[in-house]
């Protein structure tokens, strides 16, 4: 299991990405991070595809080369498109709801300040299915 630090107090032992989950699935995508701390079980760390370091929740992972465009919407006055959409905010070429529940996989789920915030069900499955694998619950 990978640890890293965020600020000093923090320690946390997986990092899941959308780009890990998303296989086939037709645009528009998201470029969701969610880190987790665990305790009492590992989660094996997915592989990320490989890129220069970033900073923030990823600080100490790649950042992917691998992302398949840019994301859509106004940078510094310009305007880019691209397969991926920002799930965050609104306005400026922000997702929109319907994008995101495509992107994350969350039909049911329709008020955009929610969709924005949710844990996208594929990284529950994930932690979940490595937590059964590991107790007496899995088998």
């Amino acid at each position: 299991m990978s640890k890293h630090r965020i600020g000093r107090h923090r320690m946390l032992h997986l990092t899941l990405c959308m780009d890990m989950f998303k296989g086939d699935m037709p645009p528009p995508w998201v470029q969701k991070h969610r880190s987790f701390e665990l305790s009492g079980f590992t989660v094996p760390q997915p592989a990320h595809p490989a890129g220069p370091v970033r900073g923030g929740s990823m600080s100490g992972f790649p950042k992917p080369v691998g992302h398949a465009g840019r994301v859509r919407g106004w940078r510094h006055g310009e305007y880019f498109d691209g397969p991926y959409v920002a799930a965050y905010g609104k306005g400026g070429g922000k997702a929109k709801p319907w994008e995101i529940q495509h992107a994350q996989r969350m039909p049911w789920i329709t008020d955009h300040f929610d969709l924005c915030e949710a844990i996208p069900p594929d990284f529950s499955e994930y932690i979940g299915r490595a937590f059964l694998r590991g107790s007496r619950l899995g088998g």
